[in-house]
């Protein structure tokens, strides 16, 4: 059985043991600006990429310290080799949740981001972006983009910002 999946960069990721040195930044970057929120069942396209910007603005706008705004900025950084799954679905999956939370330590630990120390910043924010990502992604008739929901950009630009926000906070992004 195989478990392993090529990365952006052309390195391989082993969900059942992987390792710091199969990945590299950019891809987190390529992967979760190509990952559309709610498994893309959404009237507007929305990616994971402009969850996680969304969430660090939250996080800036409540004057959360640099290393917590980090750490909200990569919260679901294992998303880019994983998907975004959705709750219900990932219930359902025996396993799942411990391979993607496995992975989600290690991509934290590689980039010295502190998941454990600032879970409550990750819950008010990541809670704070879906409220608002649900009545704008959905209602067709809402015309402002509500504070929480991240510009409709390219990729290209998502990543661009991604990386410089993440070299900004101190994330060590040439790993």
């Amino acid at each position: 059985m195989q478990t392993t999946i090529r990365t952006y960069s052309g390195k391989a990721i082993d969900f059942l043991d992987p390792k710091p040195n199969q990945f590299k930044f950019v891809d987190i970057a390529y992967g979760l600006s190509t990952e559309y929120r709610f498994a893309g069942q959404t009237p507007r396209k929305y990616t994971v990429l402009q969850h996680l910007l969304a969430c660090e603005s939250l996080a800036a706008d409540r004057q959360f310290a640099p290393a917590a705004r980090a750490t909200v900025l990569m919260h679901d950084a294992a998303e880019a080799f994983m998907r975004d799954i959705p709750r219900p679905l990932k219930n359902l999956l025996p396993g799942y949740k411990e391979i993607e939370d496995r992975l989600l330590r290690l991509i934290c630990d590689k980039y010295s981001v502190d998941l454990q120390g600032y879970a409550n910043a990750i819950e008010i924010c990541d809670e704070a972006a879906l409220a608002a990502e649900q009545s704008y992604l959905w209602d067709k008739f809402v015309k402002v983009r509500p504070r929480g929901v991240y510009q409709a950009v390219s990729a290209s630009e998502q990543i661009r910002g991604f990386i410089r926000l993440a070299k900004s906070l101190g994330i060590d992004v040439s790993r």
